[in-house]
């Protein structure tokens, strides 16, 4: 489920990017061939599984220091 919906935010996500880079072309008088929803996709999967990088101690500092602020 939690993937549905992530899959759902990234449609709306595209939709809007993909409308304001073809909007901002058409004004400018330029041709612009946006990503497909399907590429978007791909790039959202290769993500996934990429393994994230460890989080150092100052990261974790900074975190806590942001939460407290």
């Amino acid at each position: 489920m939690a993937y549905t919906l992530l899959v759902e935010r990234l449609e709306r996500q595209y939709l809007a990017d993909r409308t304001g880079l073809v909007t901002a072309a058409y004004m400018s008088g330029e041709e612009v061939t946006p990503p497909t929803l399907d590429e978007a996709l791909e790039a959202f999967d290769a993500a996934l599984v990429v393994v994230p990088e460890s989080v150092t101690e100052r990261d974790r500092r900074n975190q806590a220091f942001l939460k407290a602020v």
